[in-house]
């Protein structure tokens, strides 16, 4: 567990600041197409890891994020800037529900958020 933990934390970060990039958004293309690459390989593996270690509503969000950083890199959705903020409600999320999910209160109800990240893609 401390092993998914410290992965998860990590993969979060890392989209974190892949987001950061963007939203400053002075590379080229290629560099843009670099990020959203490690973007939906680090949505991808916390999805998995989450899927495997039972925290469902970690696992939805990451899912959520997959699908937006897949369809992203094939070309059949543009994360532009004024999105970035969503995405990164949904990165904080999925910190939130990481460090929830260790304990036994509650944990945070995304529906809501789910909902706007799903209504993104067409």
């Amino acid at each position: 567990m401390h092993i998914f933990e410290a992965e998860s934390e990590n993969e979060i970060r890392e989209m974190a600041e892949c987001l950061s990039c963007l939203k400053n958004e002075s590379g080229t293309m290629a560099d843009n197409s670099r990020i959203i690459g490690e973007l939906l390989r680090y949505a991808h593996t916390l999805k998995s890891s989450s899927a495997t270690a039972g925290f469902h509503s970690l696992k939805e969000m990451a899912e959520a994020l997959t699908e937006i950083f897949r369809a992203a890199r094939q070309g059949r959705y543009e994360i532009r800037t004024d999105m970035i903020p969503l995405l990164e409600e949904a990165v904080d999320a999925c910190r939130n529900l990481l460090e929830k999910s260790d304990k036994k209160e509650g944990v945070p109800d995304y529906r809501n958020l789910l909902d706007r990240l799903r209504k993104v893609l067409p």
